[in-house]
């Protein structure tokens, strides 16, 4: 996936840009609301490859691969979670099942919250930026 950047910043070897988000909407994320309700661009913090300066636009790299990774581990991991709950639940009452899949879809939470600060430095580190 490639999208563009404007460099807002830069810091020894890394730089603050900004991305304009391309969405399957459009970018018209006010009237799609599918993603963030509006929100088109998003600050993040990566490694100068490129020697930019602040004020250009490069062009940033991140395999799809990677996307789809993160994309399964926080969409379908507490899905599973939850239906797993439910039926563990489900064996002793329909309540206790309703109250499983409560905490089948909570107990996710935490651990992918760990994980996500783990892979965070690893996932921006594999950026790669062309001007």
């Amino acid at each position: 996936m490639v999208q563009k950047a404007k460099v807002l910043e830069k810091k020894q070897d890394m730089m603050k840009v900004e991305v304009v988000r391309n969405g399957s909407c459009s970018s018209n994320c006010a009237s799609c609301k599918g993603c963030a309700a509006g929100q088109k661009k998003i600050i993040i913090d990566i490694p100068d490859d490129e020697n930019a300066k602040k004020g250009d636009v490069i062009n940033i790299e991140v395999e799809s691969s990677k996307i789809l990774g993160l994309s399964y581990i926080t969409y379908i991991v507490p899905i599973f979670t939850l239906f797993i709950g439910y039926y563990f639940g489900a064996k002793v009452s329909e309540t206790m099942g309703i109250i499983g899949a409560f905490v089948g879809l909570a107990v996710p939470i935490p651990v992918l919250v760990a994980i996500s600060k783990k892979l965070k430095d690893n996932f921006f580190n594999n950026i790669k930026t062309k001007l």
